[in-house]
């Protein structure tokens, strides 16, 4: 696994996998949680540039979801999604989230697809799609040889 290091003290795995959420694993992408990462944690406009400018014209999932409590996003760590600093996108006619019980992970969008037209940002959609997904793992866990 590649790793690009970045600003506290987490290694981003900007290498993309596409696969559907599992519903038997939750919000976890399976393979990265096999490599002791997890999916990314957007703290701060930093990290969500760099999700961005990683994502290119990708839907990118990331570890966000309220499928435990509708409307209540939470992190894959458990932290519950703050008031202080969000992303959810909006264009003026339709603001994110607002998919109710069928949308329960969230996705980041840099360009957006035309059924999507001008929404940048987080956007709350089915956890069954293939969409690709961005990891991240705490350098402290990696070993080296």
């Amino acid at each position: 696994m590649n790793f690009r290091f970045v600003l506290g003290g987490l290694a981003i795995n900007p290498v993309f996998t596409t696969s559907p959420m599992s519903r038997r694993t939750g919000l976890r992408a399976g393979d990265t949680v096999q490599r002791g990462a997890d999916l990314i944690i957007i703290n701060n406009r930093q990290e969500q540039d760099f999700v961005k400018n990683m994502s290119g014209a990708a839907i990118v999932y990331i570890g966000l979801t309220d499928s435990d409590v509708e409307g209540t996003w939470k992190w894959v760590d458990g932290s519950t999604l703050g008031s202080s600093f969000s992303f959810w996108a909006s264009n003026g006619i339709m603001t994110e989230p607002n998919g109710g019980r069928s949308e329960n992970c969230a996705v980041t969008v840099a360009k957006p697809p035309p059924e999507w037209t001008n929404l940048v940002g987080w956007i709350d959609a089915p956890c069954n799609k293939a969409y690709q997904w961005i990891c991240e793992k705490r350098i402290s866990q990696i070993k080296l040889p």
